[in-house]
């Protein structure tokens, strides 16, 4: 059964301190969801903490403000996350805060952090960098920290020692049972913010069932959030930061309850699954499709696919009566000796026979695609560019790897 969400505690800043300040960095759109803090969130406040919130970039906070807000609520701990491309302002926002509170601890985590965490506890103010899947051990990390207990053993954590030594150590066991994951603190974020509003008429997932909407249906305001089915990712791309990770996916109880509950509570009617797959095996998206269809939702979503994941007609069936407009394809190259290279094994052959299932079935795909790999050559490229004119995408993603 799905984990229920409970509702926030209010935290009176005049007469309560946090234990700790999670910080959004200004920069992040509609699209940016603070997924992994408020997955975290919860399950500090399950075990007894006292979490506070600030989204930079929902409420457009220069850093002075930010800096203002922690003067003033003096939480004991600040934990800094967000994207790679928050870093610069992540990195001045600790070392202003390290000059004006000295004493004050800092974390940080987050995909700003976890490739480089040496690099960021050389050029900012934070004290520890925690990296990999946490759920498990950040409890125990924060409690020890409050309660000036060790946490050096700690798996996860990187730090510099008292002698002066950078230390990494192992990242956390990966969560086995996902769906014991409380869903996100919505209630902690300003989720009108990441709630993208389009209507439905002028929405690109749309552009090949406009044409059989009803009027009513085409002007319908489409509010679209984002939602996960799972971790981790079965490919080995050797490009890829989620390469044989483990997939584990939610159960559709799980998913879908979690759609539920932002239908009711925030009249979403549309999700984006915002992660490194949603298509990972088949008789479990045909399960999440019946699921949906059981229900009832009348909703629109769409996901992300491997270009080699194996369907089958009923599951592209099932695929547009529950509501999927289309599919987000990692197909990465036009060029089979590049697929090879990448260590994805799959033909350009079989690619265009998928999109072309794919579309035939009334499913919009896109395509992402990573060029100037080691390897490529300008016949790489044109092989490339040849299969995007080919397939008439509508929608694509050049990646330059440097």
């Amino acid at each position: 059964m799905a984990i229920a969400i409970p509702e926030a505690e209010a935290l009176d800043r005049k007469t309560l301190t946090a234990d700790v300040l999670f910080i959004y960095p200004d920069g992040h759109q509609a699209f940016g969801f603070p997924l992994g803090v408020a997955t975290l969130m919860p399950i500090l406040r399950n075990n007894g903490l006292k979490i506070d919130f600030l989204d930079a970039s929902s409420k457009n906070l220069p850093i002075e403000k930010v800096v203002q807000y922690v003067l003033e609520t003096k939480p004991k701990i600040v934990a800094f996350t967000g994207m790679v491309h928050t870093s610069d302002w992540n990195r001045d926002a600790s070392r202003i805060l390290g000059e004006k509170v000295p004493s004050l601890i800092q974390i940080a985590g987050g995909s700003w952090a976890n490739p480089a965490p040496k690099f960021v506890l050389q050029n900012t103010s934070i004290d520890y960098v925690i990296k990999g899947e946490v759920d498990e051990v950040i409890s125990d990390f924060i409690k020890n920290l409050l309660n000036d207990k060790p946490v050096d053993h700690l798996r996860g954590l990187c730090f510099v020692n008292s002698s002066g030594q950078y230390i990494e150590n192992p990242n956390p066991d990966r969560p086995k049972e996902i769906d014991k994951i409380p869903y996100p603190a919505y209630d902690m974020v300003d989720l009108e913010y990441y709630i993208i509003k389009v209507k439905a008429k002028h929405w690109h997932w749309l552009q090949k069932r406009v044409p059989l909407l009803s009027r009513e249906e085409a002007n319908k305001t489409l509010r679209i959030a984002s939602v996960t089915s799972g971790r981790g990712c079965y490919g080995k791309c050797d490009f890829c930061a989620a390469a044989d990770t483990w997939r584990r996916t939610n159960s559709p109880k799980y998913i879908v309850g979690n759609m539920e509950f932002l239908m009711k509570r925030y009249n979403v009617n549309t999700f984006n699954f915002n992660e490194s797959l949603t298509l990972s095996h088949t008789k479990w998206v045909k399960s999440l499709c019946r699921e949906i269809i059981d229900r009832k939702l009348n909703i629109y979503w769409y996901g992300l696919s491997r270009g080699d994941f194996p369907y089958d007609e009923e599951l592209l069936d099932l695929l547009y009566e529950s509501g999927c407009v289309g599919v987000d394809v990692g197909y990465e190259s036009g060029s089979n000796r590049m697929l090879h290279d990448m260590r994805k094994y799959i033909t350009v052959e079989q690619y265009y026979k998928s999109h072309k299932d794919f579309t035939d079935k009334g499913l919009m795909v896109y395509g992402q695609f990573f060029t100037n790999m080691p390897g490529e050559t300008l016949e790489s490229l044109d092989e490339t560019i040849d299969f995007v004119k080919k397939t008439r995408m509508l929608f694509i993603v050049f990646r330059f790897c440097v």
